[in-house]
């Protein structure tokens, strides 16, 4: 394929989108990374028991050290972990999990989890496959086959309910169970026959 000649706009405008596409892949990369954190239970076990090295970590989560000092290494990298001393001996160095970062990671119940963005990307990478295919036969994928997807949801509502659904003084609400008996009833009387509860 010929590259045609692009203006000094062109250029900029492209090159400012490779950036952006730079910039979004390293992204998705760290929440890979933060999802296999997860998974395996390093950031867990780096909660439970503090600075760790690469075989600590490794013996306490049953994985392979050599792989653990990967994922230790990407992770101070990208400012995830911090490591104590980047010019100590590979397998000598130890690995923190900050305080923030722990709770963005391991409560559940924080306003400021980021557990459900990252297992809704890794939840949509692995659906790729299927969804190209319905893409070809226009089939459609129904919502249950979106595990990861549901979860991810079921983790971002539950901090929101818990902490800013509780504040609503309902007492103050002229009539809310009336209120939302009448908003449900309506949204059923809009929907298709087939759709409608009995």
């Amino acid at each position: 394929m010929s590259t045609p000649s692009l203006s000094a706009d062109e250029r900029a405008r492209r090159d400012a989108f490779t950036g952006r596409l730079f910039e979004a892949t390293l992204g998705a990369w760290d929440l890979l990374a933060a999802q296999l954190g997860l998974e395996l239970g390093f950031y867990q076990a780096l909660a439970d028991h503090g600075a760790m090295t690469a075989p600590q970590l490794a013996r306490t989560t049953g994985t392979d050290p050599r792989y653990v000092r990967e994922w230790l290494e990407q992770q101070a990298a990208t400012g995830i972990l911090e490591v104590d001393d980047a010019t100590a001996d590979p397998e000598a160095r130890r690995f923190t999990l900050p305080a923030g970062h722990a709770e963005a990671l391991l409560d559940p119940d924080s306003l400021s989890t980021a557990v459900p963005m990252i297992r809704a990307v890794a939840a949509g990478g692995w659906m790729l496959p299927t969804i190209a295919a319905a893409y070809r036969t226009g089939d459609g994928v129904e919502w249950p086959s979106y595990p990861g997807l549901i979860e991810a949801q079921e983790l971002a509502n539950r901090p929101v309910f818990r902490h800013l659904l509780t504040r609503v003084k309902w007492f103050e609400l002229a009539g809310p169970v009336e209120r939302l008996r009448s908003a449900v009833n309506g949204s059923i009387k809009r929907l298709p026959l087939r759709y409608r509860m009995a």
